[in-house]
């Protein structure tokens, strides 16, 4: 129980963060109903009198998506003013006729800060969803993705992954072209010469580690370099 300075109790409620400002179009219909306040940055710098990006919070009167995606999502508020967010571009503008003839953009943390960015959306009245980054994170932030988007983006791994193989390989073929290098003996000898070449390639998520006759997937946040070494067994 609290109380306030006059003795009397004041009421309370849990709070639950579930989503920043450009994942809000890839919630369930059921969740999307239960956001009554959304807050975010709008930049005013074209409207007289402000003439700079501002906090701004707004309550939600209705809310709509395309039956056909959920990358983009309208939301209304009691003074007739239009928020579009598009999860896919990570934007949105406000609409707001009474103090821009444009739509102005919205974003989840003003351009120039550079410590951190929070931003949430409130149910019930109550701050729900709060998230703080290092400005230099901002673009490795966790975010959601549709089924769509993830396939795609699978395959461009897959894709990646190829290509990896196919350099190795290519490698192997240039070394041997040198001077018989890779020849299972040495000229005028029996000595047996092997050579070990590894690739690795680091996106933003995955690395990719590729050795002689076999693939392998290995999750890293390391970046490392091609290297190639020679191992000789006279």
């Amino acid at each position: 129980e609290l109380t306030a300075l006059t003795g009397e109790t004041v009421q309370v409620d849990g709070v639950a963060s579930f989503s920043t400002l450009f994942d809000t179009p890839r919630l369930a219909p059921r969740l999307l109903s239960s956001i009554k306040e959304l807050s975010c940055y709008v930049d005013m710098t074209s409207v007289a009198g402000v003439g700079a990006w501002v906090q701004a919070s707004f309550r939600v009167a209705s809310s709509f998506q395309p039956v056909d995606g959920d990358a983009l999502l309208l939301v209304t508020t009691p003074e007739g003013y239009w928020l579009s967010i598009n999860a896919t571009a990570q934007a949105g503008t406000a609409t707001m006729p009474s103090l821009s003839a444009e739509p102005l953009a919205i974003a989840a943390a003003p351009p120039a800060e550079d410590l951190s960015s929070r931003r949430g959306l409130r149910v019930g009245g109550i701050t729900a969803a709060t998230m703080s980054l290092p400005a230099g994170e901002r673009a490795n932030a966790p975010r959601l993705y549709s089924r769509q988007e993830w396939a795609e983006k699978e395959l461009q791994d897959v894709r990646a992954f190829g290509d990896d193989a196919t350099e190795a390989q290519g490698g192997h073929g240039g070394q041997g072209a040198r001077g018989g290098e890779l020849g299972d003996k040495a000229p005028g000898g029996g000595s047996r010469r092997q050579l070990r070449s590894r690739s690795q390639r680091t996106t933003s998520k995955t690395t990719y580690s590729v050795s002689r006759s076999s693939t392998t997937q290995v999750s890293s946040t390391s970046v490392y370099i091609s290297t190639r070494s020679r191992y000789d067994d006279d």
